[in-house]
Parts: structure tokens; C-alpha cells; sequence
């Protein structure tokens, strides 16, 4: 694995988290038109078990968010303590927008008052001093 692989991996598991929490917010909307369907029909078996079923998705959906969540923590963790032990300052700092704040490189280059060739630059430079914990080699 590439120091900018092992970096992309948090962007990639924080998408993952935001898109399953859209999908549990679909799924609780869902649930509420269910729900309101079931007090205007009192004795519907079949829409009852329905809602039962979207209220399962989402709980079983929202363990799967904690699990990302904990594993994005040690991941941007992981990624924190990379970042700390590069020399040079302004790399770490490029390289903390990107990783751990998540802004793209205009946002770096506008923030740091640099052209945008600087910060890919100083990108790079960061990504080749990067030691990769022994964890992530191999994967």
C-alpha cells in the first residue's frame, strides 16, 4: 500500500459512513409514512410487519455506522501520527487539510495563501516521507 492509499482510506470510510446515514434517514422517513399508515388502518398485518422491517434495516444499518465510525477514529488516528513525525511543517499541514479535515486542494491553496501547483507539490513531497504503520503494509 502507497502512503497516498493508506491516506485515502479515510475519505473512502468517511463516503461510506455519510451514505449509510442518508440511508438510515430514508428508511426512518419510511418508517414514519408506515407508521401513519397503520393508525388510519388498525388491523393491517401486512403493514405492520413492514414497518417492523424498515425499523430492523435501520438498526441493523446503524451498527454497521458505530463499527465504521470506530474503525475510522483509529484509522484517521493512525493517520494523525504519520502525518506528525514528517520534518517539514508545511507538508503536515497540507497533508492534515487533506486527511483529516477533508478539503480539497483549492480549499488547501486558498487557506494557505499558495498556488495550487505548491500545495500538489508539497502533497507529494509529504506522501514520500510518510512511514506507513506496519499495520496498513500489507493490505
Amino acid at each position: 500500500m502507497t502512503a497516498k492509499q493508506f491516506l485515502r482510506k479515510a475519505y473512502y470510510l468517511d463516503e461510506s459512513i455519510n451514505t449509510k446515514l442518508e440511508q438510515v434517514h430514508a428508511l426512518h422517513e419510511l418508517s414514519v409514512k408506515t407508521s401513519s399508515t397503520l393508525s388510519l388502518a388498525p388491523g393491517t398485518q401486512g403493514e405492520k410487519r413492514k414497518f417492523e422491517d424498515i425499523i430492523l434495516k435501520a438498526v441493523a444499518l446503524e451498527n454497521e455506522i458505530d463499527k465504521e465510525v470506530d474503525a475510522l477514529i483509529d484509522l484517521k488516528t493512525d493517520i494523525n501520527t504519520a502525518i506528525i513525525m514528517i520534518d517539514d511543517p508545511e507538508c503536515r499541514l497540507v497533508l492534515e487539510k487533506r486527511y483529516m479535515n477533508l478539503k480539497s486542494f483549492e480549499e488547501i491553496a486558498d487557506e494557505m495563501n499558495m498556488g495550487i501547483k505548491n500545495v500538489y507539490r508539497l502533497h507529494d513531497k509529504g506522501a514520500k516521507e510518510m512511514k506507513i504503520p506496519d499495520k496498513y503494509k500489507n493490505k
